[in-house]
C-alpha cells in the first residue's frame, strides 16, 4: 500500500510540474545553436534567411536557452537612497524574441529595432525584479550597467515572470538587454509539416555554414529534457510497485489457502445448513479485511511522512491529495479481494458432503 501511493505521488509532482504555467510558448519553436563567436556574428544573416521560409512566422535570438537558467551581474539600481548596487540575471536579445516566445509585456513595450537607444540605454525587467526593488512604476526606472561614469540605462518595459531557470528552481529577478546577435535563434514554425520546413532550414545553413553540419531541436525537447530523472523515479517506483503487489499476492494467496484448507470442514457444514457462496466469501474475508485495516492504519502516516519529505526538494509541489491515499486503499483492497475471494469461491463450489467426510 505504501508503494502504491508512493508511486501515485512521484506522478502526480511530475504532472504538476509539466501542466504548471511556464510563462511562454515552447510549442513548435526550433532551437538553432549557433557554437562559435564568428557564427553567432551571423546570426541576424541566418535570422533573415529563415524568415524566407513561408512556415517560419517569427525568429527570435538570445544569448541564454530557455529554462537553462542565465548569467548575473552586479548592477546599479535606482532607489530612493540612490544608485545601490545589486545582482542581477540578465539575458541578451533582439527585438523579436519577446514576440517569438509569447512573452507577455505587462507594462511599457518591448525592444523595437526602430528605437536605436535600446541598444545601451533601454532594459526589460520582469515582476519578480520590480517587487525586489519595491518599483510600484518600474518604467523610466534608471539602471546603470557597469561603472558610475556609464550612462544609465532605463526600464522601457515589465514582462510577465516565466521560468527561465526551470521547473526545478524559484523564478529569480531577471533582465533583458538588447542585442542583435546572439548564440542561440528560435523559430516559430506555423502549420504541420515540419519536415519541410526543417528541410528548408537545412538548406538556408548550408548557405551561410557549408562546411558546418545543421544540427536543431525543440524547445517543447529542451524544456522536457529536465523532468527525465522524475520520469526515472516513477518507472523505478512503478516497478517496485508491481514488484510488491506480486510479493504481497503470493503471500495472500498462501494465507488465503492455508485458511481455507482448515475451514473447510466449517465451509461444508455452512453450506449444508443452507449458506450460500457469498456467505462463504464475506466470512472468510472478514478476517482479511481486518489485517488489511491495520495495514492502512500503519501505510498512511508512514507514507504521509516519507511523501511530504519527498516533496520538500521542490519549489513547486503538488499538494498531498486525501484521493490519493482512499483510493490506493481501494486498490489494495480490490487486489485482496479477488486474491482471497478466488480461493474462497473455489471451496464454496466444492461438494460439502466431500468435505464432511474427509473429516
Amino acid at each position: 500500500l505504501a508503494m502504491i501511493i508512493s508511486t501515485w505521488v512521484v506522478y502526480d509532482q511530475l504532472g504538476f510540474l509539466k501542466n504548471k504555467e511556464i510563462g511562454f510558448d515552447h510549442k513548435n519553436i526550433m532551437s538553432i545553436q549557433l557554437s562559435t563567436r564568428e557564427m553567432a556574428g551571423k546570426s541576424s544573416i541566418l535570422k533573415e534567411k529563415l524568415l524566407s521560409i513561408p512556415a517560419i512566422s517569427s525568429v527570435g535570438s538570445t544569448s541564454s536557452p530557455m529554462g537553462q537558467g542565465s548569467p548575473k551581474i552586479i548592477m546599479r539600481m535606482e532607489t530612493p537612497e540612490g544608485m545601490i548596487e545589486r545582482g542581477v540575471n540578465f539575458v541578451t536579445c533582439d527585438h523579436d524574441f519577446v514576440e517569438t516566445l509569447d512573452i507577455s509585456i505587462l507594462e511599457g513595450r518591448d525592444f523595437t529595432e526602430e528605437i536605436k537607444a535600446d541598444t545601451a540605454l533601454g532594459v526589460v525587467i520582469n515582476e519578480t525584479l520590480a517587487k525586489r526593488m519595491n518599483w510600484e512604476n518600474p518604467i523610466g526606472k534608471k539602471v546603470q550597467i557597469g561603472g558610475e561614469e556609464q550612462t544609465p540605462a532605463r526600464v522601457v518595459g515589465l514582462m510577465k515572470d516565466y521560468h527561465q531557470t526551470g521547473m526545478y528552481n524559484p523564478i529569480e529577478s531577471l533582465m533583458f538587454l538588447y542585442r542583435v546577435n546572439n548564440r542561440r535563434l528560435y523559430a516559430k514554425i506555423e502549420g504541420e509539416e515540419i519536415s519541410e520546413v526543417i528541410e528548408a532550414t537545412e538548406d538556408k545553413w548550408k548557405e551561410l555554414f557549408p562546411e558546418i553540419p545543421f544540427r536543431y531541436t525543440f524547445l517543447e525537447d529542451d524544456f522536457n529534457n529536465q523532468f527525465e530523472a522524475d520520469e526515472r523515479r516513477g518507472m523505478i517506483f512503478t516497478l517496485f510497485s508491481i514488484l510488491t503487489i506480486i510479493i504481497a499476492c503470493l503471500g495472500l494467496y498462501g494465507l488465503a489457502s492455508y485458511t481455507v484448507e482448515q475451514r473447510t470442514p466449517e465451509i461444508g457444514i455452512r453450506k449444508v445448513l443452507g449458506a450460500n457462496i457469498n456467505n462463504i466469501i464475506i466470512l472468510i474475508s472478514r478476517e482479511f479485511m481486518i489485517l488489511i485495516g491495520i495495514a492502512i492504519l500503519i501505510a498512511f502516516p508512514v507514507s504521509y511522512y516519507f511523501m511530504t519529505d519527498f516533496l520538500q526538494d521542490y519549489t513547486y509541489k503538488a499538494p498531498l491529495k486525501i484521493t490519493t491515499f482512499v483510493l490506493s486503499a481501494l486498490v489494495t483492497i480490490i487486489i485482496a479481494l479477488v486474491t482471497v475471494g478466488y480461493h474462497t469461491y473455489r471451496a464454496g463450489k466444492a461438494n460439502p458432503v466431500n468435505a464432511i467426510r474427509n473429516e
